[in-house]
C-alpha cells in the first residue's frame, strides 16, 4: 500500500478490506468490519503519508469531525453522531435552506402578479393591395396587440387597405387611377383564377402579370423616391421590415434600412421564392404550375414538367426585369430581384400540406397555413349528437348526453336494440322498429296497438296476426280492396260505399249484388268505362251523361238528356264540329275563341269578331291582310313586326 497507485486512499482501503467495486461516495462504512478496516490503515500509513495524500488527509480531517462530506459518506469514528441526509446540517442547516427556497418562491410569485412592462419594437410593414392584405392583416393586429407599433404603408389608390387603431398609416403617392387599378386587377382575376390553367394560359397570364407589376413598379418609384417620407422612416427607429415580397417594395427598403426582412407570402410567380431561399426543387419531382402535375408523375409527366420549367424559367426572365432594374438602380449595386429575396430573415409561408405537395423547404421557413382558418368554437350539443349519430360512435356523448329521442333514431337506424337500456324505446318507436324489421316478437317489450298491428298486417299481407288485434271492418276493407281478395270480408262485411270502390277499380260490377252500387257512383264506373248499358240500373242525370258524351265524342248519347248549350259549345269547339252549333247556336264570345284557333275567320259571319279578338288572331296567325276588317292599331302592330322581325310591316 506504501508504492503508488491509481486508486484512492479510500478506494484503497476498501479493496484491502474485501469489498470490490465498492465506493465510498455510493455507500458509508458502517459495519464494524468496515470500522477495523479503517483503523488498520490509518495506523499503518498515516505516519507515511506522501505530501499530495497528506494535503488529502488534511482536507478530509475537518470533516471526518463533522460526518459530512459536500458529495459523499465519509470515515465517521466510531460514537460520532449519524450520517445526515444532503442538505442537512447540525446547526439545522436544511431548515435555513427550506426558508430560503420558501422566501425564493414567494419572490417569484410576486414577480409574476406584478409584471414589469414590456417595450414593444416598432415594425415597418409593407403589404401587397387585395387578397394579400386580408391575411398579413391579422397578423399586424396580433403584433399590434402585443405591444408592437406597426406602421403600415399605404398608396393613396387602394382596394382593400384602410387605416385602423391598431396601426400607423403612412400616405404615399402612386402615378395611377383607382379605375386603372380595378382594370388590371380584374383582368389578373378573370385570367388566372376564373379557371384552370392550360398549358396555353401561361402566355395570357405572363402577359396580364406583366402589365400589372408594370403598374406597381411604378407605385413602387413614387415611394422610394418620396425622400421626405424616406427621411422620415429612417428617422424612425424600425427593428424589423413585414413585406410580402410579391413586389420589390418592401424587400428593397429593408436592404436599404439595414433591416432585417419577414416575408408574408403565399408564393410568387415562377417559384422565385424557392430559388431566391435556394430550396431544391429538381423538376422531375416539383410539379411547374401551368404543367397540371402532381408530385406523382410518370415519364412523360416529367418530361412534360421538365419542358415547362424551361420555358417558365425564360418567361420569368421577361416579367421580372422591371423587379430587376428597380433593385439595381435604387441600390445602386450590381443585383438581382432573386438575389435581394434571398436576403429574408424568415419567410412566413401561409399554406400547410393540406392543400400544397409536399416539397424541400429551408429551416428559415415556417409554414403558417392556419392563419386563414375561422376561430375554432366548441361543437354544442345538438351538433355532437349528430357527429354521434353518424360515426356511430356514442362514447363520444359522454361530452354531451344522447337524449332520448336521439338515441331512439340511433337504436332504429342501427338495428341496435340493446341500446335501448340507456333510454327505452317508447311504445310509438318500437312499434316503428317492429313494423320496418318484420320482427313482430319485439312487441313483447311493448305489446302493439291495436291500430299499429292493423297497419303492420295490412303490409305484410299477413292477416293472421290479427289474432293479437281483431281488424276493426274500416282497416280490414283497405286490405280486402288492395288484396284483390273479397272474402275476407267474412270477417267485417264490407260496407256499401268501399264496395262500390271495389267494384270500381276491378272493373267486376256483379259484385253489387251484395250492396247495390248507387246512381252516383254507377255513373262514374259507366263513364269510366265506356259501358252505358250499366246505366240502366240507374239512369244517368243529365250532367254526368253529358260529360260521357263529351268525353266519347257520341253526341247521339244526348238523346237521353239533350245537351244544354254551354256544355255542347265545349264539345263543338273541342270536336272542331260547328255543324253541332244548330242544337245550341254558339254565343259570340265562344265563337270567336272557336274560329281563333281553328284559324278559320269566315265563321265569324254568324257573330262577327271584335277589332280586340281580330288583333289577337293576327297577331297569331301573322296574316296582317286581316286587319281589313279592323285595321290593327299602332302599338299592336309594333308587337307584331318586333316578334315577327319584319320591320318592313310598318
Amino acid at each position: 500500500m506504501g508504492e503508488t497507485s491509481r486508486r484512492t486512499i479510500t478506494s484503497a482501503a476498501l479493496h484491502q478490506s474485501g469489498l470490490y467495486g465498492r465506493v465510498a461516495r455510493q455507500k458509508p462504512l458502517l459495519s464494524k468490519r468496515h470500522t477495523i478496516a479503517r483503523l488498520e490503515f490509518a495506523k499503518r500509513h498515516l505516519k507515511t503519508l506522501r505530501p499530495r495524500e497528506t494535503r488529502f488527509t488534511g482536507l478530509m480531517k475537518p470533516r471526518l469531525n463533522s460526518g459530512l462530506n459536500a458529495k459523499c459518506h465519509v470515515w465517521r469514528k466510531p460514537g460520532t453522531i449519524p450520517t445526515v441526509k444532503h442538505g442537512d446540517s447540525i446547526m439545522g442547516g436544511g431548515s435555513i435552506m427550506q426558508g430560503l427556497r420558501l422566501g425564493l418562491l414567494i419572490l417569484l410569485c410576486c414577480l409574476a402578479l406584478f409584471p414589469a412592462p414590456v417595450q414593444g419594437d416598432k415594425v415597418l410593414v409593407m403589404p401587397v393591395d387585395g387578397s394579400h392584405w386580408l391575411s398579413m392583416k391579422l397578423l399586424v393586429k396580433e403584433l399590434a396587440a402585443r405591444s408592437h407599433e406597426m406602421v403600415v404603408l399605404v398608396p393613396d389608390t387602394s382596394i382593400l387597405i384602410q387605416g385602423s387603431d391598431y396601426y400607423r398609416t403612412e400616405t404615399f403617392r402612386v402615378p395611377y387611377s383607382k379605375a386603372q387599378l380595378d382594370e388590371n386587377v380584374n383582368k389578373l382575376k378573370d385570367a388566372a383564377f376564373i379557371k384552370a390553367p392550360d398549358v396555353m394560359d401561361i402566355f395570357v397570364n405572363v402577359q396580364h402579370l406583366v402589365h400589372f407589376t408594370t403598374m406597381q413598379v411604378k407605385g413602387c418609384e413614387g415611394l422610394l423616391y418620396d425622400e421626405p417620407l424616406m427621411q422620415q422612416l429612417r428617422g424612425e427607429i424600425l427593428q424589423l421590415m413585414l413585406t410580402d415580397p410579391f413586389l420589390p417594395c418592401g424587400s428593397i427598403i429593408a436592404d436599404s434600412f439595414n433591416s432585417p426582412a419577414v416575408y408574408f407570402l403565399r408564393g410568387i410567380p415562377c417559384g422565385l421564392d424557392e430559388k431566391a431561399a435556394q430550396c431544391p426543387t429538381p423538376p422531375s419531382y416539383v410539379p411547374r404550375f401551368h404543367s397540371g402535375n402532381t408530385d406523382h408523375m410518370d415519364f412523360l409527366g416529367r418530361v412534360k414538367n421538365m419542358l415547362m420549367y424551361s420555358l417558365e424559367s425564360y418567361l420569368c426572365t421577361v416579367m421580372f426585369a422591371s423587379f430587376d432594374e428597380l433593385t439595381s438602380r435604387y441600390l445602386e449595386k450590381d443585383m438581382t430581384y432573386r438575389e435581394l429575396l434571398g436576403h429574408g430573415a424568415i419567410w412566413l409561408l401561409r399554406y400547410d400540406y393540406s392543400f400544397e405537395y409536399p416539397k424541400p423547404r429551408m429551416p428559415n421557413m415556417v409554414n403558417i397555413g392556419g392563419i386563414n382558418c375561422g376561430t375554432i368554437a366548441p361543437l354544442p350539443a345538438v351538433s355532437l349528437i349528430r357527429v354521434c349519430f353518424r360515426t356511430n360512435n356514442f362514447n363520444c356523448g359522454k361530452r354531451a348526453p344522447l337524449p332520448a329521442v336521439s338515441l331512439i333514431r340511433v337504436c332504429f337506424r342501427t338495428n341496435n336494440f340493446n341500446c335501448g337500456k340507456i333510454a327505452p324505446l317508447p311504445a310509438v318507436s318500437l312499434i316503428r322498429v317492429c313494423f320496418r324489421t318484420n320482427n313482430f316478437n319485439c312487441g313483447k317489450r311493448a305489446p302493439l296497438p291495436a291500430v299499429s298491428l292493423i297497419r303492420v298486417c295490412f303490409r305484410t299481407n299477413n292477416f293472421n296476426c290479427g289474432t293479437r288485434a281483431p281488424l276493426p271492418a274500416v282497416s280490414l276493407i283497405r286490405v280486402c280492396f288492395r288484396t284483390n281478395n273479397f272474402n275476407c270480408g267474412k270477417r267485417a262485411p264490407l260496407p256499401a260505399v268501399s264496395l262500390i270502390r271495389v267494384c270500381f277499380r276491378t272493373n267486376n260490377f256483379n259484385c253489387g249484388k251484395r250492396a247495390p252500387l248507387p246512381a252516383v257512383s254507377l255513373i262514374r264506373v259507366c263513364f269510366r268505362t265506356n259501358n252505358f248499358n250499366c246505366g240502366k240500373r240507374a239512369p244517368l242525370p243529365a250532367v254526368s251523361l253529358i260529360r260521357v258524351c263529351f268525353r266519347t265524342n257520341n253526341f247521339n248519347c244526348g238523346k237521353r238528356a239533350p245537351l244544354p248549350a254551354v256544355s255542347l259549345i265545349r264539345v263543338c269547339f273541342r270536336t272542331n264540329n260547328f255543324n253541332c252549333g244548330k242544337r245550341a247556336p254558339l254565343p259570340a264570345v265562344s265563337l270567336i275563341r272557336v274560329c281563333f284557333r281553328t284559324n278559320n275567320f269566315n265563321c265569324g259571319k254568324r257573330a262577327p269578331l271584335p277589332a280586340v279578338s281580330l288583333i289577337r288572331v293576327c297577331f297569331r296567325t301573322n296574316n296582317f291582310n286581316c286587319g281589313k276588317r279592323a285595321p290593327l292599331p299602332a302599338v299592336s302592330l309594333i308587337r307584331v313586326c318586333f316578334k315577327t322581325n319584319n320591320f318592313n310591316c310598318a
